[in-house]
């Protein structure tokens, strides 16, 4: 028989709040490319063992986020086991607010990285934002297609590597004033002055 000691013990540890301490990774032996996420979680003086980090994975998707020591995160044993867990994540500290109230924050959805880049949805303003510091590579084993109304791009140097390219979807060539007229041998007067290309 449970004495309700034993009982208060078990329900206590069902649920509690700690930080990460220790974060270890083993490769699994059936798939190379896949890897098990386990940490110790410090929780009111006490350190647990490994117990496994939940996360986003699926045949749909697979989210990785890499854990870190210090990290709050709550800790679920089930019927009170302290020896058997599972680490969820997204616990605020006091100490590392996500980001300033505001009735915007209500329709905003916001992530950062630790190096400054930060992504921001917004329906309140209607406007994607990305703003990092670090290189962005794009790669596509298919077509790509950005469709909008207008585009603007202000860089110190824009390069085009393409054996073909079509400014007017199927349309004929350009020339600029820039292009000698074969047969009067001067450039052509009613080129076009707003396509360049490299000599």
């Amino acid at each position: 028989m449970i004495t309700l000691a034993e009982l208060e013990r078990r329900l206590n540890n069902i649920c509690q709040v700690g930080t990460i301490s220790e974060v270890y990774t083993t490769q699994r032996s059936k798939d190379h490319d896949n890897y098990a996420l386990f940490a110790k979680v410090d929780v009111m003086g006490r350190t647990t063992d490994f117990f496994p980090i939940m996360t986003q994975m699926g045949e749909f998707k697979k989210h990785y986020v890499p854990p870190y020591v210090g990290e709050q995160v709550m800790v679920m044993c089930p019927f009170g086991n302290a020896n058997v867990g599972y680490i969820t994540r997204g616990v605020f500290s006091h100490d590392k607010e996500p980001i300033e109230h505001s009735v915007k924050d209500r329709e905003t959805e916001y992530i950062e990285y630790k190096d400054g880049t930060k992504i921001e949805v917004s329906l309140f303003d209607g406007k994607i934002k990305i703003d990092t510091p670090m290189d962005i590579e794009v790669n596509s084993a298919k077509d790509v297609s950005i469709k909008c109304v207008n585009a603007t791009v202000e860089a110190t140097t824009v390069k085009v590597d393409s054996p073909s390219i079509d400014l007017g979807l199927g349309g004929t060539g350009v020339v600029t004033q820039e292009s000698i007229c074969p047969i009067m041998g001067i450039p052509h007067l009613f080129g076009s002055m707003n396509t360049r290309s490299a000599k």
